[in-house]
């Protein structure tokens, strides 16, 4: 992850690449959230794009597993980190013009 200094704070600069899960020799575009409740990727990815990536991780990750049906809608929102260690970010307030917001799409359940 990048960094970039602003008022003597060091604050990461997400990049599209911190933001992929690898599981075994699989790369998907996704990541997460830690309680279960979501996934995010980085930009703004098209609906059936991103539901298709998720579809892909989740056959990876829960194999026999047939109850979950992944639909949309997704949500293309601005995320800021919210801590300088880069563990938390949020998207409430957040705009392109905010210092330091990236895109991200999102996809709760």
């Amino acid at each position: 992850m990048k960094i970039e200094t602003v008022d003597g704070i060091d604050w990461p600069v997400l990049q599209p690449e911190d933001c992929h899960t690898r599981i075994g020799d699989d790369v998907f575009a996704l990541f997460e959230d830690e309680s279960g409740n979501g996934v995010f990727g980085y930009g703004h990815v098209p609906e059936a794009e991103f539901l298709a990536e998720v579809r892909r991780f989740w056959a990876c990750t829960c194999p026999d597993d047939d109850e979950w049906e992944i639909v949309g809608p997704v949500s293309h929102v601005w995320a800021k980190f919210i801590d300088p260690n880069g563990e938390r970010f949020s998207w409430a307030g957040a705009t392109s013009e905010t210092q330091h917001a990236f895109p991200m799409t999102v996809l709760e359940w």
